[in-house]
């Protein structure tokens, strides 16, 4: 299962960069891979915190405790996200700014980093539900989702990038990890009636 799962993960990360190669020119691909790695940024703080909760979160749920399970997966994604929120800000007002590091030649991918940060800052937002799937036994429900959002990246990378080029890959990589994180997001509630979702507005409250 685990082989399975690392293999849709494989095709989720490449499936953007492979397909550039295959429509574009190779200069395409690399105003594409230096943005997306820059995106990644965003994304690093929960990536990162998620390392010191995932034991936590683990332990609370096998003491049936679901009370601080919430708690725990809650603070997990305010603290990432107040981390996240400034690099975000950043990319989005202001992509040319981080893309000016590597030259001149790489402002023209100021929208697509513009784009892959808000996938990775809706990543951010909904927490760290895959791990606390992962972690409570619902394996074959990650990875069914992983599966199911691979595909959809693989069909719309192959929809966008002939007409949008690098833009297109961005939008079809960013909706794809957004639907994955949000149906994992929703997936952790239904199974778990845990919702880290930061925004108190918008959070369900268990």
């Amino acid at each position: 299962m685990y082989k399975r799962q690392a293999a849709f993960n494989l095709v989720m990360g490449a499936t953007d960069t492979v397909m550039l190669g295959i429509w574009t020119a190779s200069d395409q691909v690399a105003l594409y891979s230096t943005a997306a790695r820059l995106a990644v940024l965003v994304s690093f703080p929960l990536v990162a915190i998620s390392t010191i909760s995932s034991p936590m979160l683990a332990g609370l749920h096998a003491a049936g405790d679901h009370a601080n399970l919430q708690h725990v997966a809650r603070a997990t994604t305010v603290i990432a996200l107040m981390i996240a929120l400034p690099a975000a800000a950043l990319f989005w007002l202001y992509p040319q700014y981080p893309l000016l590091i590597f030259g001149r030649d790489f402002v023209p991918a100021s929208t697509t980093l513009a784009i892959l940060a808000l996938g990775h800052c809706i990543n951010v937002a909904t927490g760290p539900v895959g791990n606390l799937l992962m972690l409570t036994g619902h394996e074959k429900l990650m990875r069914n989702n992983i599966a199911a959002s691979s595909a959809l990246n693989v069909l719309l990378n192959m929809v966008l990038i002939p007409s949008f080029g690098i833009a297109g890959a961005a939008a079809a990589t960013a909706f794809s990890l957004a639907i994955m994180n949000v149906t994992s997001l929703l997936l952790a509630y239904r199974e778990l009636g845990v919702f880290p979702f930061w925004f108190p507005a918008l959070a369900l409250k268990r």
